[in-house]
């Protein structure tokens, strides 16, 4: 029946029981509704954006479909509402988003994506694999697709039955439902849905396969469009990041809410721009390019220097008709570079040309004594002009620099005669011809002091210095920590100065050796003290200190040393060639930051860009200021508008001390290391972004724990070096791999030379070639594409820094190289692999460089110019490409701070690689995109190639190369992946692992041969991560598991393989765990799905002499002085070179490899005492060895019957482990039955999955050769215990032995035991009777289970159906007609006598438990 009510002049019909009030509320409800559908669609933006954005909200609708699917089946059952909110959280993140397709395009784009994807996905997978014959295989990816697209669908969602108006696929929406009858609604909707696409994909494949004719001829003028539309989309969301950055910078962190705050300060953390704009840290980013482009100079002139010094003193040998170079050519060259120092530091050669300074030096030359030193340096004169210049050019450049423009800027807003800048220019001009940086070891080495021998003779040298004695004694008398009470004149006379109406004199008998030993005393200890204030100073927590320095005292004449006498006391470095270096590394670094700071205050004095957020304080008042810190706005520098009121103060002071008071105010700003930013305010997110807080120096004295823990951050980079860098395999490897990001960025083929890039870097190594080579190197390097390799840059600051911002570590390598024999030579071949590893990568960013180079000069050669301006947005084509680089090769320069200081962690190798894989990999994709949505032609043919060569990098070419791989090397791809999950390392458990070859040895072992592709794929990092995700979640939808269990599955293991390099241990880290006494992580050695979990047991305790897969490095019955050396080889190991031919195994050194090869090969083996096989039986060939080494590719050879042998042992020592847990507990005092059979149960659980895993491996090992006769003898040689019955299929509970019992009876725990007893028997029972999971797929990994992963492997048709035929419930041998089961298994006993029956519980024996089916009884395990 129906109830009618009259409402607003209209009668409606209702059902029976609706009220009044209830009727009045659904027509309101329906009215909104009309009214809600027929406003106005989403606002039309175009057809890209529209498909973008389709193709966006098309995807959040399939995950919304899959999450209303589950939460809808717990409505169901709990009648409970959770649908609607999925449904209503899902809209608002649209619509917060701006997700609003509109048009054909955008609702098209949004269908397809939601329901075509999932459904033909679906029938896809159905389709590869299905073996069934075609018309059931159809049928299948009907149903297939039609299930899909019922999961995806979403309650708003209108079916061909609601266009046509009936039908049985009309959907129900009503929307007053709540509860369980809204989640039936749900469902019904969703199975219409599900129903409608069954049908279309029976019958879609011959439109559709018409519709796609011909598309290779619109590929370009489809995907441009799309491109378009990401493009904008990807604008439009950084348009909203730059407005969330822009009104923080302009009001401050709090103006956003928490989320935004939040989101801002992390974003800026993983960007290496952090706050700043891209203009200004481009500019940050080039600064070490600018310094090595004139460090390249500087190189190529001393090489030359030491090759015309090498030839003018043979040429000198030979004409005295000496053999050789002469009786002592060290002490020789000894002079002829003191000569050298003394001649290019002359202040003769002021303002002179390069003609004229080669005839003062000739002149200069010919007045040495020594002839040989004339030879060297007359062979080397045209090398010491080129010196002199380019440090004169530099210090020109200096002179014109924006740094001292401001000073300028200062001294005119004061309106003040005396110039700021002007002693400062006049100082350079004064050194120009000589000028050249000198190093003292009292600044450089916190140890060094002055000997008794040293002091001795200054303090003779002082008193021959009255001048110099004077004023030393004077400074000791004024100083209160020397004289603290006295009068300084009285103190000057008890050093026998006398001093009569202030002229101070010596007494008559002069200068006296006591005085003067004083005075070299004092003046020693006033630099030691300056030199260790500075140290100090770095010790300290520091705020703002410029991450990029200028330093503006290079040119100041502020404590002076002139005398030779005093340069020897304080240790003068004194190298012509050291000093050149390091004059020239300062010069550019001043020139390069100042251009830096000159681009920021220029925007800043223009108003533009980030240039607005700069402000210039130089006329503001107090109170702007004021206002402006308020603001959170902090000071860069000095507060220049203070000192330019206190210099208009001075107007009108005696002339004559003007320029005095002007030098006093004026030393803090000249001497700021902000430069012409000076002054300005900023605000606190910039000025983060442009400073840094410095920890300070690890000297051991100040801090102990600092110090020791940089010490071992350079242990750790010093390892992670030898490893990579002195290792000849991975060199190659390094170099080989690198072409990838060649190929990723589509540049194969013509538009750029190989060789050429190969031969810039032999020029760029050895410091040769021509001019214009010279100069295009330079270039290079000023553009910020050479010398940025990821890896080495991070090893160099780890072993230089440690954990402060120190250079300790070089210091130390460079004193360990003086001191060690062949130090200096070892120092040279290091260098030398140093600059083979960089140059395995610059050899490939050239290549792409020109590459891209070409490309562009081609797609904008027939271009207007104004199409060309503004593609090219300012820059050159040079300039463009050399940013494309650095943005899609890894780059070290670009590795935000952040990720930097992960380094800093004891964890993680190379953490700076992966990060930068994965920002050049997505601006690889961002960058084809953008160049896809171009109106130029030429242009999006390149970025349609850039997107193709990262995607055949990344995806296609491995699976190409493992397709290839499984087609040759008669190893199939089911075989590869039984190996890798089985028998694989662990961190090979998602690695690409490439068959070899399969073979049976001599001995009837079987090996599989393979090659570790994730090594060489730099892009392995993608891959895992996806290979990861999918065969998680194929495992978790096998397993059943709900959806967010999917989802939480899937999410855990991809962040796995994601934070894994990050998380690992390092090498050194590793070395030392291994060695160090268990703690309490000894649990924590096995594999755990949490990588949270997984990090932390990293980093806690040590693993009692066993390596993480469990070898051992010492034993426990070794001697103490045993375990030492085992220990003490072991982490050696670690740090020796692999070029070294040893290796250190069981704690004890051994050949590697290549030595043994080597040895086998010279038939030396009884000379050397080394045998032609490893310790595992393994004969090394040298051809593989050399294969690995100038390949870089590693062949590893696994032999099966040993690895199934170390499973079984795994497997007992799991088994073990299992029962453990349970008898343990037997030692705890008063426990209840409740915890006795929660504790049986959980063993008895991990003890079947301890079984499952290790059938699976049995399992795997059948698929790859191995017989049950074999893997039975291997198993039984190993003595592994209760391995038949598993590998037979079935599961045997463990019972409760007697010394358990008596163990329980002594703690009072007998009582609570035989309380538990039934529930324990009922417990065995339902375990005897508990089938393994069944294999019908032949996927192993599917029925893994999720603890017990030591042990792996398993299979239907053994295992299931020889468990059931052991309980009896189906019989051995099949009956007629059924399929014929032929296991190779044979069956245990059955005929076992039952044991007496007992006539109470308390009278039990749990030894003595029956198999209730087959009345079998089994031991105590």
């Amino acid at each position: 029946m129906a109830v009618s009510y009259d409402i607003e002049g209209t009668t409606y019909s209702f059902p029976d029981g609706t009220t009044r009030e209830e009727a009045v509320e659904r027509i309101k409800n329906l009215k909104v509704q009309k009214e809600s559908k027929s406003t106005k669609d989403p606002e039309y933006e175009g057809v890209g954006v529209e498909l973008a954005e389709g193709i966006v909200s098309g995807g959040s609708k399939i995950v919304q479909g899959l999450a209303e699917l589950g939460v809808g089946a717990i409505d169901l059952i709990a009648d409970t509402d959770y649908s609607k909110k999925v449904t209503k959280g899902f809209e608002d993140f649209r619509e917060q988003a701006g997700l609003d397709p509109a048009g054909f395009v955008g609702k098209g784009a949004e269908v397809l994506t939601q329901f075509a994807v999932p459904g033909l996905g679906a029938a896809g997978v159905v389709s590869k694999l299905s073996k069934a014959p075609g018309l059931i295989t159809k049928a299948g990816q009907v149903l297939a697709a039609g299930a899909a697209d019922a999961a995806v669908s979403t309650d708003d969602i209108t079916s061909i039955g609601d266009l046509v108006g009936g039908g049985i696929t009309e959907t129900d929406q009503r929307n007053e439902l709540s509860g369980r009858e809204e989640a039936k609604r749900r469902l019904l909707n969703k199975l219409k849905i599900g129903t409608e696409a069954g049908v279309i994909t029976a019958t879609a494949p011959a439109a559709l396969s018409l519709a796609l004719t011909g598309t290779s001829k619109v590929v370009a003028p489809i995907a441009s469009p799309v491109a378009k539309g990401a493009k904008a989309l990807g604008e439009k969301t950084s348009n909203i990041i730059k407005a969330l950055d822009e009104k923080r910078l302009d009001e401050g962190a709090e103006s956003l809410n928490y989320l935004q705050r939040g989101f801002t300060t992390v974003l800026s953390k993983f960007r290496y721009r952090g706050f700043l704009s891209d203009d200004i840290a481009d500019q940050r980013l080039i600064l070490p390019g600018e310094v090595d482009a004139q460090m390249d100079q500087a190189y190529r002139i001393l090489g030359n220097l030491d090759t015309n010094i090498t030839k003018g003193l043979k040429d000198f040998a030979k004409n005295l008709g000496s053999k050789g170079r002469g009786q002592d050519t060290r002490l020789l060259r000894e002079e002829v570079f003191t000569s050298m120092q003394q001649i290019l530091t002359s202040p003769l050669a002021q303002n002179l040309s390069k003609a004229d300074l080669k005839k003062l030096y000739k002149k200069q030359i010919k007045q040495l004594n020594d002839k040989g030193v004339r030879a060297g340096l007359d062979a080397a004169i045209d090398d010491m002009v080129d010196m002199r210049t380019q440090i004169d050019d530099l210090s020109k450049d200096i002179m014109k620099s924006d740094y001292f423009t401001s000073l300028e800027k200062i001294s005119d807003a004061a309106n003040i005669e005396q110039t700021i800048g002007g002693s400062l220019k006049q100082e350079i001009i004064n050194n120009l011809g000589s000028y050249m940086r000198t190093k003292y070891k009292v600044f450089e080495d916190a140890t060094f002091t002055a000997s008794k021998d040293s002091l001795n003779k200054a303090a003779i040298e002082f008193q021959k210095d009255p001048k110099n004695l004077m004023k030393e004694l004077v400074l000791m008398a004024n100083d209160k920590r020397i004289n603290p009470n006295m009068n300084p004149d009285d103190y000057l006379a008890s050093l026998g100065i006398v001093t009569d109406q202030g002229r101070r004199t010596f007494a008559a008998t002069g200068p006296t050796k006591e005085q003067g030993l004083k005075a070299a005393e004092n003046f020693f200890n006033r630099f030691k003290s300056a030199a260790n204030q500075k140290r100090a100073k770095r010790t300290e927590t520091l705020e703002g200190v410029p991450i990029d320095r200028l330093n503006t005292n290079l040119f100041k004449d502020d404590n002076k040393i002139e005398t030779l006498y005093q340069k020897e006391l304080l240790g003068e470095i004194n190298t012509p060639k050291e000093a050149f270096l390091n004059t020239i590394a300062d010069l550019s670094e001043f020139k390069a930051v100042d251009n830096y700071f000159s681009k920021i205050r220029e925007l800043a004095d223009s108003n533009s860009g980030l240039g607005k957020y700069f402000k210039n304080t130089a006329e503001m008042t107090e109170q702007e200021i004021k206002n402006l810190q308020d603001q959170g706005y902090k000071m860069l520098g000095q507060n220049v508008g203070e000192l330019i009121s206190t210099l208009k103060g001075i107007t009108g002071k005696d002339p004559d001390k003007v320029a005095e008071i002007v030098d006093n105010l004026t030393r803090s700003v000249k001497n700021d290391s902000f430069g012409s930013l000076n002054g300005y305010m900023v605000p606190k997110d910039i000025y983060n972004s442009l400073t840094r807080k410095v920890l300070g120096d690890e000297d051991f004295l100040n801090n102990p724990i600092r110090s020791a823990y940089s010490n071992f951050l350079r242990a750790k980079g010093t390892v992670q070096y030898t490893k990579t860098v002195l290792s000849p395999p991975t060199q190659i490897r390094n170099f080989v791999s690198a072409s990838a990001f060649a190929a990723s960025q589509g540049n194969i083929g013509k538009g750029a030379n190989l060789a050429e890039s190969i031969g810039f870097v032999f020029n760029d190594i050895a410091k040769k070639g021509s001019e214009s080579v010279a100069k295009e190197l330079q270039e290079l390097k000023r553009l910020g594409i050479l010398g940025t390799q990821a890896e080495i840059r991070e090893l160099q600051d780890l072993i230089s820094k440690g954990f402060g911002g120190t250079e300790g570590g070089t210091k130390f390598f460079q004193k360990l190289r003086d001191v060690v024999p062949g130090g200096k030579q070892l120092g040279k071949a290091n260098k030398f692999m140093q600059d083979l590893y960089q140059g395995g990568d610059n050899v490939w960013k050239i290549y792409n460089y020109k590459f891209e180079v070409s490309k562009l000069e081609k797609a904008l050669k027939n271009a207007d110019q104004a199409t060309v301006d503004k593609f090219l947005g300012g820059k050159t084509i040079n300039e463009m490409a050399a940013s494309i680089v650095r943005d899609t090769v890894p780059n070290y320069n670009k590795v935000p701070e952040i990720v930097k200081g992960l380094r800093k962690l004891p964890v993680g190798n190379f953490i700076s690689f992966p990060a930068e894989i994965l920002r050049t990999g997505a601006n690889t994709i961002a960058r084809g995109i953008d160049e896809l949505a171009s109106d130029i032609p030429e242009i999006q043919r390149i970025g349609l190639r850039r997107i193709s060569g990262m995607t055949g990098t990344s995806v296609i070419a491995p699976q190409a190369l493992s397709s290839f791989a499984h087609s040759v090397s008669g190893v199939s791809e089911e075989e590869t992946n039984a190996f890798r999950r089985s028998f694989g390392a662990p961190w090979e458990r998602n690695a690409r692992l490439i068959p070899v070859g399969k073979y049976v040895d001599e001995n009837g072992e079987t090996k599989i041969q393979y090659v570790n592709y994730s090594y060489s794929n730099p892009y392995e990092y993608f891959d895992k991560m996806a290979s990861a995700a999918l065969n998680k979640f194929e495992e978790s939808k096998r397993l059943g598991l709900p959806a967010t269990g999917i989802a939480r599955s899937v999410a855990l293991e991809s962040f796995s393989e994601f934070i894994e390099p990050f998380t690992r241990e390092s090498i050194i880290t590793s070395k030392l765990r291994d060695v160090l006494p268990t703690g309490k992580d000894k649990d924590m050695r096995f594999t755990t799905d949490d990588p949270v979990l997984r990090a932390v047991g990293e980093l806690v305790g040590g693993r009692g002499g066993r390596t993480l897969s469990g070898s051992y490095v010492y034993r426990d019955n070794d001697s103490a002085g045993m375990t030492l050396f085992k220990s003490f080889a072991h982490i050696a190991e670690g740090i020796v070179p692999p070029f070294i031919p040893v290796d250190v195994k069981g704690g004890l050194p051994t050949p590697s490899p290549v030595g043994r090869a080597i040895v086998n090969e010279l038939g030396y083996n009884e000379t050397f005492g080394i045998n032609d096989k490893d310790r595992l039986g393994r004969e090394t060939q040298l051809n593989e060895q050399i294969f690995n080494t100038l390949t870089g590719f590693k062949t590893i050879d696994a032999n099966l019957n040993d690895l199934v042998g170390y499973k079984g042992h795994d497997f007992k020592a799991a088994n073990a482990k299992a029962v453990a847990s349970f008898t343990s507990l037997a030692d705890d005092y008063n426990l209840t039955s409740k915890q006795i059979v929660d504790a049986y149960r959980k063993s008895m659980e991990d003890k079947f999955n301890v079984h499952n895993d290790f059938r699976l491996t049995v399992l795997d090992a059948k698929k790859l050769g191995l017989d049950e006769t074999q893997i039975n003898s291997i198993l039984k040689k190993k003595n592994v215990p209760g391995f038949k019955e598993t590998v037979l299929g079935y599961f045997k509970p463990f019972q409760i032995s007697n010394r358990l019992k008596k163990v329980l009876i002594d703690n009072d725990n007998y009582d609570a035991y035989l309380e538990a007893l039934p529930e324990i028997l009922s417990i065995q029972r339902e375990f005897r009777s508990k089938d393994f999971p069944a294999d019908t797929t032949q996927d192993v990994d599917l029925l893994r289970s999720p603890i017990g992963k030591a042990v792996v492997g398993t299979g239907k048709a053994v295992g299931e159906t020889i468990g059931s035929a052991m309980r009896g419930e189906i019989p051995l041998i099949p009956e007629a007609g059924a399929a014929e089961v032929t296991p190779n298994v044979v069956a245990p006993p059955v005929n076992v006598p039952p044991p007496s029956p007992a006539s109470s519980v308390g009278e039990i024996n749990p030894l003595l438990v029956p198999n209730p089916t087959t009345r079998a009884t089994f031991g105590s395990q």
